[in-house]
C-alpha cells in the first residue's frame, strides 16, 4: 500500500438515483445516523431544531476527565464493583457519581 504525498489528491464518487429531495430526506434524519457511525450507538429529535445522540467517544470522555479528576482529588475515590456507571447526560451534567471522600 502507498501513503498519499503531501502535494497528491485523492477522491472518490457514487451515483446516487435519487432526487436532491430524498436524499436530503434519509441524511438530514439524525435518528438515520446510527446506521452510518459506528461511534453513534443511538440518536433522537428533542424538537424541530434540536437532537441529541449517544457516542461512544462521549463515555470515553467523560471517563477520563473523570479519572484525572479523581487523580488530583486524592481523598475522593470512585465507588465501584466492575464497571462504574456514571447517571446523567455523560460529560455535560452527570446527576450522579458515586464516589466516597476521606476526610483524612
Amino acid at each position: 500500500m502507498s501513503l498519499l504525498q503531501k502535494d497528491e489528491t485523492l477522491s472518490a464518487s457514487t451515483e446516487v438515483h435519487a432526487s436532491a429531495a430524498q436524499v436530503y430526506a434519509v441524511v438530514s434524519d439524525v435518528t438515520r445516523i446510527p446506521e452510518w457511525s459506528p461511534e453513534t450507538m443511538r440518536a433522537e429529535w428533542l424538537t424541530p431544531e434540536r437532537f441529541r445522540a449517544w457516542t461512544t467517544d462521549v463515555r470515553l470522555e467523560t471517563r477520563v476527565a473523570v479519572g484525572c479528576l479523581l487523580n488530583r482529588l486524592t481523598n475522593v475515590t470512585l465507588l465501584t464493583d466492575d464497571d462504574p456507571h456514571i447517571h446523567g447526560q455523560p460529560f455535560r451534567s452527570p446527576t450522579a457519581l458515586p464516589v466516597t471522600f476521606d476526610a483524612k
